[in-house]
């Protein structure tokens, strides 16, 4: 068994992150009064570069620890306007692993403590990502559009208020790619009359055209990005945490939100085009491991690709984490082990089981079916 895939290693990664995100929510709620005394400016901020001490975390795990390798695809001019400017973006779903890479290119253009999303209601109540996703004004629905539909405009109109740029993450999907999910997507299409999509689920549209609506008047662009790994296979969250290197592209189509039609229909509409081209990309980057820039394409003709590197930030973060976590545990345990009673060395070894079992009953949810 090698260093990275020892399963104590992993306990001690989920351990640094669980422990930062609840030292992390603690002070943001410590942030709150900041809110009720009308300084929403200033409590925004602290929330997100709080919530950056340990988002960004994931992405340091990813690119140091299992040597993800990110290429970014955009058109000459527009790296530099990532992060700086309030978008949506349309991220698919085929694997775990498609919102890591989101998170990447989210800390390579500076943003990842102000991204937002929409949730599932009950995630809320999480401690760590449930709180902070909760700090940062993300909106939570029911998994039910038409009776969430005052929730998702009452989160918008906060929203609206919103000064700093920012991300709204959607995966249009509404799940992960799996077999049997693509097979259902087919007969919905064809009993609908839709083209077939061969890599992707068919996009639920009232989602995407409540949202365009509700930020029309507060983002500036729609960020349509395709996500694709490279090889037969998508990599998993267990290969992330046993530091298998995995490479994927992230391409980006930037178009201003005025673009995008107002009407209902319209609307629907214009996401199923997009997650057509979407299809498209991921058809030949099944068989060139790359998107069709350089010519291949007249859509694609000017864009570029550009690694992105490990970001130093994160991993210095990450450093820090670990010396100011895991020395004072080392400690207790030691000190329990050599010089505690019986009482509090057999507590001590329940927590160490309890927090075993929880991990690998988490690993095992996220796992996809027939996985080994």
């Amino acid at each position: 068994m090698s260093f990275k895939s020892n399963f104590a290693i992993h306990i001690l990664m989920a351990y640094i992150y669980l422990a930062s995100g609840l030292v992390v929510n603690i002070l943001q709620m410590l942030c709150v009064p900041l809110w009720y005394f009308s300084f929403k400016r200033t409590y925004r901020r602290m929330i997100g570069l709080l919530n950056h001490l340990n988002w960004c975390l994931i992405p340091c795990v990813a690119q140091w620890w299992s040597g993800m390798e990110v290429y970014l695809y955009a058109r000459p001019g527009e790296f530099e306007k990532l992060g700086t400017e309030s978008i949506i973006a349309i991220l698919n779903h085929r694997g775990q692993l498609d919102w890591v890479v989101s998170w990447v290119v989210a800390e390579y253009s500076n943003i990842l403590g102000m991204a937002k999303c929409i949730a599932k209601n009950s995630i809320r109540y999480i401690p760590v990502m449930g709180w902070s996703f909760w700090m940062a004004e993300s909106v939570f629905l029911k998994r039910k559009i038409e009776k969430d539909k005052k929730t998702l405009e009452k989160g918008f109109k906060a929203l609206a208020s919103f000064k700093q740029p920012y991300w709204f993450l959607i995966f249009c999907e509404g799940t992960r790619f799996t077999p049997e999910r693509h097979q259902k997507s087919i007969e919905f299409e064809r009993k609908n009359g839709l083209k077939p999509l061969k890599h992707l689920l068919q996009p639920k549209t009232k989602g995407f055209v409540l949202t365009t609506q509700g930020l029309r008047n507060n983002v500036d662009y729609i960020y349509d990005a395709a996500v694709c790994f490279h090889g037969d296979t998508e990599p998993t969250l267990m290969d992330m945490l046993n530091g298998k290197p995995c490479k994927a592209d992230f391409l980006v189509r930037r178009t201003p939100i005025s673009e995008v039609p107002v009407d209902d229909d319209e609307c629907a509409e214009y996401l199923r085009d997009l997650y057509q081209d979407k299809d498209e990309l991921c058809e030949y980057h099944k068989h060139h491991d790359t998107f069709p820039i350089d010519g291949q394409n007249p859509k694609y003709s000017d864009y570029e690709r550009r690694k992105i590197e490990n970001n130093m930030l994160s991993f210095t973060i990450a450093i820090t984490w670990a010396v100011v976590l895991l020395v004072p545990l080392f400690y207790y345990a030691y000190m329990t082990i050599v010089w505690g009673t019986l009482f509090q060395k057999g507590m001590f070894t329940l927590a160490v089981l309890i927090v075993s079992v929880v991990f690998q009953v988490m690993l095992k949810a996220g796992k996809p079916k027939g996985a080994k």
